[in-house]
């Protein structure tokens, strides 16, 4: 655990205060952001697989150009956009966080 400079009064008991009240959020909150990241990442890993597998079904002959096209259009859309929905959440908690502790 981090010990904070407690020289200056006002900061007397601060390194306590962060070791029992903001560490525990910030260790919760990024456990939680590296579980939906590793999520994500599967979720691009699969669509990856997805689309070598179109484009071998494509070169093998059983599916034409514009079905490879809509396919690999498709995955790489849901992918990204599953993606961001996962990290967005996260993002924004912690906007809101920081610039709610800051203003207020």
């Amino acid at each position: 655990m981090y010990q904070f400079d407690e020289r200056h009064s006002v900061l007397h008991g601060f390194s306590d205060f962060y070791a029992k009240e903001i560490h525990p959020v910030l260790e919760e909150d990024e456990a939680l952001r590296l579980i939906s990241y590793r999520r994500g990442n599967l979720i691009h890993i699969f669509g990856f697989l997805a689309c070598c597998i179109c484009l071998g079904l494509y070169f093998f002959g059983k599916i034409t150009g514009g079905e490879l096209f809509v396919f690999i259009f498709f995955i790489s859309l849901f992918t990204y956009t599953t993606r961001g929905v996962l990290l967005d959440k996260f993002i924004d908690k912690t906007k809101d966080v920081i610039i709610g502790g800051v203003c207020a």
